[in-house]
């Protein structure tokens, strides 16, 4: 079973390089790592051309076992271009991992492994860990089920970095609505949801998100985003909004995603041509950071 990860990118170089080392060194597992680059200006470019191997956009030819390959051009924004790497993925499983993101350890062949004992899963969930640029724990979050009602009256409390998909979803009419500049993951979540999409949760940490002080869930943008999709949310679900929200507590708590135990973790640092440098936390909070 091959795995293919999207990685979005636009002037992020010295992020991108440990994201795909982190892609990289995930063993027994075949991936297809394909970086849809809007067209950067700091060195980018060039780096995956020396790198990687170019996708021609009127011929994406599949590539058999493990890959590394790019497009670069401009693009609608971030949804537009995971739209166009979607689509020239091949494999039967598909994610998208931002630039500021790396994956753990083992954590693709454990994604293997849950896809292949369970061949009705659509999507799967997993837990993620939230670090400084220099790797140092902030937070660990836990996945819990993903509820329409939920998601549609709150916000979506699973993070991407840790979703995993059937690619066969994707070959319908499925795709990122590029309206959403910020908050397409969310929209989109949704409505994998309002298809009735089989998933499942998987506890342990998958992959880190770095606290840049430039991720979009931060901006006004975002904001505004979040407000226009509650707004958008059936008129019995904004009615519930209140007695949801105390639901969607509780089964957080019953899910045990406001403990955690210690985490021991490794990251790429740098350009990512080193090894991972190895963290262990004793006392890991659940609490998403302060954003200020």
């Amino acid at each position: 079973m091959q795995i293919s990860v999207i990685t979005p990118s636009y002037n992020m170089l010295a992020y991108i390089k440990r994201c795909r080392a982190s892609v990289a060194d995930q063993q027994g597992v075949e991936v297809e790592h394909i970086v849809a680059d809007g067209g950067s200006n700091d060195g980018t470019p060039a780096w995956l051309a020396s790198a990687a191997t170019p996708i021609e956009p009127q011929r994406p030819q599949p590539v058999p076992g493990s890959s590394f390959r790019y497009f670069s051009g401009r693009d609608a924004g971030m949804y537009d271009a995971l739209n166009k790497g979607f689509d020239t993925a091949s494999g039967e499983v598909v994610a998208w991992l931002n630039c500021d993101e790396q994956y753990l350890e083992g954590t693709l062949a454990r994604v293997r492994e849950v896809f292949a004992a369970d061949p009705k899963l659509d999507v799967l969930f997993g837990g993620a860990l939230l670090v400084r640029p220099d790797g140092s724990l902030l937070a660990a979050r836990k996945p819990y089920p993903a509820r329409y009602a939920y998601i549609a009256t709150s916000h979506l409390y699973n993070l991407s970095c840790g979703m995993f998909f059937r690619r066969r979803i994707w070959q319908g009419d499925l795709r990122f609505d590029t309206r959403f500049r910020n908050l397409g993951d969310h929209d989109l979540v949704l409505r994998m949801l309002k298809k009735g999409l089989r998933t499942r949760t998987l506890a342990m940490p998958l992959s880190a998100f770095a606290f840049t002080g430039g991720n979009l869930s931060w901006s006004e943008g975002a904001q505004r985003e979040a407000v226009q999709l509650r707004n958008e949310a059936p008129a019995w679900a904004r009615a519930l909004r209140l007695p949801l929200n105390a639901l969607r507590v509780t089964e957080k708590l019953l899910n045990g995603a406001y403990t955690h135990g210690p985490v021991d973790y490794a990251l790429y640092e740098g350009d990512g041509s080193g090894a991972r440098r190895r963290f262990h936390v004793e006392k890991v909070s659940t609490k998403w950071p302060d954003e200020k």
